[in-house]
């Protein structure tokens, strides 16, 4: 089964980079559709560009889910954690090396993004197969974290119409 597991995660780390680059232009190659600016950036706001692992993520876990079929009784707390570290890397990787080097590379940015699907990826792989993931779990866990998950896609929705005045949420100058 840890095999399984194993290939499943590397199938969706080039799913998420896969989509997730694709992503980066449905806006602006959909006319600025308010639909696709649901789930695609809608500015060069580093807050925006975390859509770009959220979404694939977020299809990639559901998927692996139908496949798994409750085989890992903390599959959504795994996958929560692993997906906020990859939300939390983009920031922190994009920042330190745009303020060691004073300005952004394009090179680099697909370096942190694809980085950043990578962690959450492997870091979920490691979880599942882990033996604190594999005791049994409380509904309540999973509950809390399927909630988690749903009020952080709420608010990718809600930021892209009304972002807060952050510099997180703001495009560069």
């Amino acid at each position: 089964m840890h095999r399984k597991i194993k290939y499943l995660h590397w199938a969706g780390f080039l799913f998420v980079a896969a989509a997730g680059s694709l992503l980066h232009f449905l806006y602006e190659y959909s006319g600025q559709n308010p639909l696709a600016a649901f789930i695609s950036p809608v500015n060069e706001s580093t807050w925006e560009h975390l859509k770009l692992l959220f979404f694939p993520y977020l299809v990639f876990l559901f998927i692996e889910r139908l496949l798994l079929r409750g085989t890992y009784p903390r599959f959504f707390t795994a996958h929560l954690l692993s997906l906020l570290a990859g939300l939390c890397a983009i920031p922190v990787l994009f920042y330190t090396y745009t303020g060691i080097l004073g300005k952004n590379y394009l090179a680099a940015d697909i370096a942190v993004f694809l980085i950043s699907a990578g962690l959450s990826c492997f870091l979920s792989q490691r979880l599942l197969t882990h033996s604190p993931f594999q005791r049994k779990g409380t509904e309540a866990g999973a509950w809390i974290s399927c909630a988690v998950l749903a009020a952080l896609f709420l608010f990718f929705v809600y930021a892209s119409f009304f972002p807060p005045d952050l510099a997180l949420f703001q495009p560069p100058a």
